[in-house]
Parts: C-alpha cells; sequence; structure tokens
C-alpha cells in the first residue's frame, strides 16, 4: 500500500454528533442530506449509547460553516433524530485509532521504535516480516505520524474516524 505524501489538513473539518433512535433506515437518511447538498462524509462512526434503543453517530466532513447550518437543521427534522449538535474546536475531546502494519527491516527498527516511543504509540505484533503499530491522537497527529512512516514499506493502515465527546453537557 502506498501512502500519499501530503494529507489534508483539519481546516474547516465539521464534527457533528448526533443522538439517534435505533431503527432501519436511520444512517442511510442522514447520509442523504449531505450526499444532496454535494458533501462527502470524511469519517463516520456509530456506536451504542447506555440506553439501548438509541445510537452515536459521529460525522466529520469538510467544508463552509455556512452550509452546514442548514445541513444541522435538516438533520435535525428527520423523525429518528433525537439530537444533533455540531462541534467546534473549544467545545470537544477528539481522537481518532489508527493501526499500521509496516516492514520490519532491521536497519530501521530503531527509528520504528522511536517513532512509536515519541507518539505514544503501542506494538500490537512484532515479527521478522512485519510489525503492527497502534496511535490514538487527533486527526492531524495521526496524519504526522504517518507522513513519519512512509520511509517505511507500508503494508496496510485502518484508522477509526473521529470519536468525540462534547466537554458542555452529558448526552445519552
Amino acid at each position: 500500500m502506498s501512502t500519499p505524501t501530503q494529507y489534508q489538513n483539519s481546516e474547516n473539518l465539521h464534527n457533528f454528533s448526533l443522538i439517534v433512535a435505533n431503527n432501519p433506515g436511520v444512517l442511510v437518511r442522514v447520509a442523504l442530506i449531505f450526499s444532496r447538498r454535494g458533501y462527502n462524509i470524511e469519517s463516520l462512526v456509530v456506536s451504542p449509547t447506555k440506553l439501548q434503543k438509541f445510537s452515536r453517530m459521529m460525522i466529520t466532513a469538510r467544508g463552509e460553516p455556512s452550509r452546514f447550518e442548514q445541513i444541522t437543521k435538516q438533520i435535525s427534522k428527520l423523525v429518528d433524530v433525537i439530537e444533533v449538535e455540531e462541534h467546534n474546536k473549544e467545545d470537544i475531546l477528539k481522537k481518532e485509532l489508527m493501526f499500521v502494519k509496516v516492514g520490519t527491516q532491521e536497519d530501521k527498527r530503531k527509528e520504528l521504535f522511536q517513532i512509536v516511543s515519541e507518539n505514544h504509540g503501542e506494538i500490537l505484533d512484532f515479527n521478522f516480516q512485519f510489525t503492527v503499530l497502534q496511535f490514538i491522537n487527533n486527526k492531524d497527529r495521526l496524519d504526522g505520524i504517518m507522513s513519519r512512516l512512509e520511509g517505511f514499506e507500508i503494508f496496510e493502515a485502518a484508522r477509526s474516524g473521529c470519536l468525540a465527546m462534547s466537554l458542555n453537557h452529558s448526552c445519552l
């Protein structure tokens, strides 16, 4: 797998937190609102809440702030949407999880272990062919780690997308 040399920055990224009813088709209806407006969802994470009949959706998309106000209004009108909130930079904790499988060349192991250590990463699996690494950080930091790993043979990379929690109030 090749990696791009330049990663998109977090400029104009918008994070939405939705509480939705666990009903068939809710995800499709929410995604269609973004699609009809010409926006691509860059990250989507759906997880259960403390109440089984609801789920939390974390959606990340890129675009102009004025356009997302309309999207927020349209999403909130959907029957199965209980709550929708767009998070700004001041009121949210955001992290992503990233796994990276890189070649384990003997002459580069020290550098690889240094990257893991400096970025509070973890080695999940190690053998003489490849090493599986785990990092948890914000999008920009993970992009930076990927840039540093470009000198290694990258077999595979997987990212969770944005997980977030508001600092202002508690949701389900």
